[in-house]
């Protein structure tokens, strides 16, 4: 019997650990069988995901940056995508759209080209009609003044010059004037320095100013002593101001013999122009304004005068203890630079003044200048045009291509009017021009760079440099100011360029070697 139950019980245990068996290897199996699905699922999600991001999000994303671009102002994006789903005609519709924006784009651009070309037209068309109204109400009041209109070509213009052409320079030193501030009017020559002086004397005067003009060429050059130079200047204020009958100069210079020539000038300023001039039937003393003309004349003296523009600065520090000296002024003219008159910086009057700059004249400027043009061309406002084109506005050019026009109109086409300026110009002014310069002006230039007390040769090869290289940049040497002075060339921003176009024909490349190699010998 215990035989019998063992063997049941083997028999059950066989089964049990068969059965356990075929149970472990079952779950075996249906774990590998989850792996392999669970990977398959996750090979299947992994490749829809990437298919997803290459059919949707990416041309999302390129269509995002590309919208990115045209928000920035960048219309020359393209976008294009290969697929013809619902994201490829979205693209699509997308480069048709900025293709249509960039064509309005570039549509209005040339509308606004061609709008603002009209207006600059117009503007010109209403300049030259309002230059001719002028011109007009002129003729109204003075049939004379037609009749007697010309050019003047050098010297000063007088008061009632009808081509008088007023520059920004005009309206500058004015203001500083009315505020007694110290000028200086340092330019090359012939570029209008005295007319602006004559012009500024008589608005000065018409306002309750006393005014003189001393012309200092005519106190002396080298052979003048300092004794005689400062007493020149006296003389010149005693007679400018008509002091002959109240001051008896020759006396009251011989009272102050104790005394340098640089005080009793002094002495003179605060003790007789400024207690004699304007006082009698006035309420008020008047403003005095000394206008000194060619003051460049004193690097030819044969003593110092750093006394005399010493003398001016402290003529604006007295004010502070005299309030007599508020009514005095100076302004300065000439061919020189600060640092040619007076090398003290402590005791210059040119870091305390205003420097007037003379430029060329511009269109809008030279409206004047259409009176005689007027009666003699077609379309004078192109003529003018044309002249500045050559002169570039240098006054004494170009009224002399005024006045040469003038004379030459009988001849004057009612077309190509450039081409007959340029022959006229060749003709008359280039041609032999050694010869054709009169009054002198080529040959002033010429003179000034070729007796020049700097190095003539690092002069010409500056100038040469600007010539070929048709500007250089400014800095500041003596051979430079010497080339400003000349008027061969001038500042345009921070370049120096050739003044015009008739100076780079004239002074060229044939005159230039020629003139360096009798310099370099």
């Amino acid at each position: 019997m215990l035989s019998l139950l063992e063997k049941i019980v083997s028999s059950q245990q066989q089964s049990l650990t068969s059965g356990l068996n075929r149970g472990n290897q079952s779950l075996v199996n249906m774990q590998w069988q989850i792996f392999l699905g669970a990977g398959l699922a996750l090979a299947v999600g992994t490749g829809m995901a990437i298919a997803l991001r290459r059919q949707i999000a990416a041309p999302l994303e390129r269509l995002t940056e590309a919208t990115n671009q045209v928000m920035e102002g960048n219309l020359a994006v393209f976008v294009k995508e290969p697929s013809n789903d619902e994201i490829g005609r979205l693209s699509a519709n997308f480069v048709e759209t900025i293709h249509r924006l960039r064509q309005s784009f570039d549509n209005l651009e040339q509308k606004v080209a061609d709008r603002t070309q009209e207006l600059s037209q117009t503007l010109e068309i209403l300049q030259a009609t309002q230059a001719e109204l002028v011109f007009e109400n002129e003729l109204l009041r003075s049939d004379r003044q037609s009749s007697s209109f010309n050019y003047q070509v050098g010297g000063s213009l007088p008061m009632e010059a009808p081509t008088y052409v007023v520059r920004s320079a005009d309206r500058l030193l004015y203001q500083a004037l009315r505020q007694g501030d110290f000028c200086y009017v340092f330019n090359a020559r012939q570029m209008g320095k005295s007319s602006l002086m004559v012009r500024m004397m008589y608005h000065l005067q018409q306002e309750g100013y006393r005014c003189a003009a001393i012309d200092m060429t005519r106190i002396g050059g080298e052979n003048v002593t300092s004794e005689q130079w400062y007493k020149g200047l006296a003389v010149e204020l005693w007679q400018s101001f008509d002091l002959l009958g109240k001051v008896n100069l020759k006396h009251w210079w011989n009272q102050q013999l104790d005394l340098s020539p640089l005080q009793r000038l002094s002495r003179f300023i605060e003790e007789v122009l400024l207690v004699e001039v304007g006082t009698e039937g006035e309420d008020s003393p008047p403003p005095i304004a000394i206008f000194v003309d060619e003051i460049d004349s004193i690097l030819g003296l044969n003593f110092p005068v750093n006394d005399f523009f010493a003398l001016i600065r402290s003529c604006y520090n007295q004010r502070s203890l005299n309030r007599e000296y508020q009514r005095l002024t100076f302004v300065l003219f000439g061919v020189a630079t600060p640092s040619d008159l007076i090398d003290d910086s402590r005791r210059t009057p040119f870091n305390i003044g205003r420097a007037i700059r003379l430029n060329g004249f511009k269109v809008h400027e030279a409206q004047p200048l259409l009176q005689g043009l007027k009666e003699t061309v077609s379309n004078p406002q192109l003529v003018l045009k044309e002249i500045l084109a050559w002169t570039n506005g240098q006054p004494f050019l170009t009224q002399k291509l005024c006045k040469l026009l003038r004379t030459e109109a009988i001849a004057a086409p009612t077309r190509n009017e450039a081409v007959w300026i340029e022959q006229l110009v060749q003709t008359h002014i280039i041609n032999n021009w050694e010869s054709q310069d009169e009054p002198e002006h080529l040959k002033t230039i010429r003179d000034r760079l070729l007796k020049s007390k700097g190095q003539i040769s690092l002069i010409l090869k500056l100038y040469q440099n600007i010539l070929e290289r048709e500007q250089m940049t400014v800095f500041d040497c003596p051979e430079i100011r010497e080339l400003l002075l000349s008027g061969l060339v001038v500042k345009q921003q921070n370049h120096l360029i050739v003044h015009n176009r008739i100076y780079s024909l004239v002074f060229d490349r044939v005159w230039l070697e020629t003139q360096l190699r009798t310099f370099n010998q």
